[in-house]
């Protein structure tokens, strides 16, 4: 009849039967997705928009979950300030070639650690349409990239896309030219994507005990297995 007090204790049996977090029903969803922007192979339909926004926001809330973990960790300022506009005298590969010297962008760099130090939040989002490439928003008023991870080359494409889009550039031609610019004369196998920061502090809570494995797991969207065979690699 709906009278049934749920205690504390059978709510954490809930999130472990459902491979949840611990404190899952504990939290109220307070995200909000600002000033999408969407790179496409296809137009999308509502209910593919509709399934990627609830991804976005649902990964989103493990992000914040976890950083909440650490006590408010210090999220790197967004340094939006540092990228100067494009000029109407530039053309885009010029201003690709300005905006890596800014970034200090080169061979065998890792692309993902570079504009997480610029306070640009990377995230990948699996599991829905393959028409959907990436896209920025801004949560909490913090700039994120979510990138579909359908393949290395793909994935450093599709983050210098968005990146162009965060700095400025509205057009959507004229973000793949400064996706193409960027890597001109550059092999896209030599820049590489390592962990980011979302991983890096899933493996730290997990380390330190504060989350157990298949939760770990559930932040990453992995399975058990596959999320301890990541972490053992890191070590």
């Amino acid at each position: 009849s709906g009278k049934f007090f749920i205690s504390d204790d059978y709510l954490d049996l809930f999130a472990s039967f459902f491979n949840l977090p611990h404190y899952f029903f504990f939290e109220s969803n307070s995200l909000s997705l600002s000033n999408l922007q969407f790179q496409l192979n296809k137009k999308l339909t509502k209910s593919e928009v509709k399934q990627i926004t609830a991804k976005i926001e649902i990964t989103a809330e493990h992000f914040f979950s976890i950083v909440d973990i650490f006590e408010k960790y210090p999220l790197p300022t967004y340094k939006n300030q540092i990228f100067p506009e494009k000029s109407r005298e530039e053309t885009i590969k010029d201003y690709a070639v300005k905006i890596k010297k800014i970034i200090g962008f080169s061979k065998n760099v890792d692309l993902i650690s570079i504009l997480e130090g610029y306070g640009i939040i990377y995230m990948e989002i699996a599991d829905v349409t393959a028409k959907f490439n990436g896209l920025t928003t801004f949560i909490r008023q913090i700039p994120f990239i979510v990138v579909h991870p359908k393949s290395p080359i793909q994935q450093r494409i599709t983050l210098i896309h968005e990146f162009g889009h965060l700095i400025g550039i509205s057009d959507e031609k004229e973000c793949d030219e400064f996706s193409k610019a960027f890597f001109d004369h550059q092999s896209k196998e030599t820049c590489f994507l390592k962990s980011n920061l979302f991983f890096n502090l899933v493996c730290r809570a997990y380390k330190q005990k504060l989350i157990y494995d298949n939760e770990a797991a559930s932040f990453l969207d992995m399975s058990t297995d596959d999320f301890l065979a990541c972490f053992g690699g890191n070590q």
